[in-house]
Parts: structure tokens; C-alpha cells; sequence
């Protein structure tokens, strides 16, 4: 049942995929659908955890979940009120619900990218690597996402607002540090062979990669998506050479 449950959702995600793309990179959503983006949020963590609940224990799941959610929005709260680690910046009231300045989906938000890009490595890895490589190469992934992440919520949905319009290089350190942290605690080395529906995470993260990465083109941020493609495509390298090695 839950497997197809997570099969259902993943299948749904696909086909309204060219939708949201149209909407969202073409700036067509109507302002009265401005929700939907929090809705697609929700559904998407919610399918990632019905892909982690599938793989191990719904116990375990959950712990996973609760541990990304609030460490998140624990860093969050110090990052928006002293400007550590990230940097200096505040949450406009888009996503609505927030917890003195840090909304609540943030939270979600880190738990979707940590997870997505988790699973995607240990499929890549086909689960043959220690979990420090595993969270070492997830947390490039979580930085690749962050990269094209960032433009498309300042200046697409407008989510949060950097002092100056100028995202310091500190956000980009803390997110990999931040990121690399959560993956490594999430482990247990007895789950490094996920593998139902082992293929999902890495097309949660890639549908919204590429979402952001052509709505953030069509405004002119180059830079920001030509980067983020290179560290995942240098990091699809690193691991093809290391399984090579490996087998070799």
C-alpha cells in the first residue's frame, strides 16, 4: 500500500510537472494561486517521507524527520536573528506561519532537500560507500541545489529578503556544513542499501532543479545555474570513478 501510495504521488509530481513549469518560470500563476508553491512543498515532503517510511521503520522515519525539521528551523531562528551562520536576511510573510520570523515550511524545505539529494547519492553509490562519503557527496548536492535555490526565492517568489540583495558566500559554506552535519546524523550504516523505489528522491530533486534552474535562466541568472550544474555533474563524475575504482 505505501508503495503505491509513493508510486501514485511520484507519477502525479511527473505529469503536473510541464504545468507548474509553464506557470511558475513564465510567471503566469495567478497571484490568488501564490499558495500552490507551499502546497508543492508539502507534497513533496510528504512523498519523500512516505519514500523514507518505505525503506526503514516509520519509528526511524520520523526521527529523521523531526531531527532535519527542527535543527532547521533552530539554525533558521539564529541565522534571521543574528546572522549566523548564513548571513544576514529575513523571511517576508509568502509562506506564511512562522515561528518568531522563520516560517515553518522552512523547515520542510531543508528536510526535501537533504532527503531527496541523500537518496539520489546512495543511488548512484547503489549503496556501496561509507556514510561519510555518502553525506560528503549528498551535501554537494544539497549546495547545488541551494545555488539556483536562491534566486528563484529572492526574485521568483520573493520567500526571503538579503541585506544589500547580496547573498554572502557564508550562505553557501553553511548550507554544505550545515547540510554535510544532518546527513552524517541521519545514518545508520544497516540503511546504506535503500532500495525501493530507489529511483524516486533523484527525481523530486531534479523536477525541482530544473524548475528553479529555468525559471532563474528565463530572468537572466546564468551564473548561478551554470554552477550549480557543474558541482552535480562533477560530482556524478567523482562517484562513477570512485564505483570504477571500486570494482576494479
Amino acid at each position: 500500500m505505501l508503495k503505491k501510495i509513493c508510486l501514485y504521488l511520484t507519477y502525479l509530481s511527473i505529469f503536473l510537472f510541464p504545468f507548474s513549469l509553464y506557470f511558475v518560470a513564465f510567471d503566469k500563476l495567478p497571484e490568488t494561486w501564490a499558495f500552490t508553491s507551499s502546497v508543492s512543498l508539502i507534497l513533496f515532503s510528504i512523498l519523500i517521507f512516505i519514500w523514507a517510511a518505505l525503506n526503514v521503520s516509520w519509528s526511524r522515519a520520523f526521527s529523521q524527520f523531526f531531527l532535519i525539521v527542527l535543527s532547521a528551523i533552530g539554525i533558521e531562528l539564529l541565522g534571521v536573528h543574528t546572522g549566523i551562520p548564513f548571513g544576514q536576511y529575513t523571511y517576508t510573510d509568502a509562506l506564511s506561519y512562522s515561528v518568531y520570523g522563520v516560517p515553518i515550511l522552512i523547515g520542510l524545505a531543508w528536510y526535501l532537500v537533504v532527503v531527496s539529494s541523500y537518496g539520489l547519492v546512495l543511488k548512484l553509490f547503489r549503496g556501496k560507500a561509507s556514510p561519510l562519503l555518502l553525506a560528503l557527496f549528498a551535501s554537494i548536492f544539497v549546495l547545488a541545489f541551494d545555488i539556483v535555490l536562491e534566486p528563484f526565492a529572492t526574485s521568483v517568489f520573493n520567500y526571503w529578503i538579503w541585506e544589500g540583495n547580496v547573498i554572502p558566500k557564508s550562505n553557501y559554506v553553511s548550507w554544505f556544513v550545515f547540510g554535510f552535519c544532518l546527513l552524517l546524523f541521519i545514518q545508520t550504516p544497516e540503511e546504506r542499501s535503500w532500495d525501493q523505489l530507489d529511483w524516486v528522491p533523484g527525481v523530486v530533486y531534479f523536477l525541482l532543479w530544473f524548475l528553479f534552474s529555468v525559471s532563474i535562466l528565463l530572468k537572466g541568472f546564468y551564473l548561478p545555474t551554470f554552477l550549480s550544474f557543474a558541482f552535480i555533474s562533477v560530482a556524478i563524475v567523482c562517484i562513477r570513478k570512485i564505483k570504477t575504482q571500486a570494482v576494479s
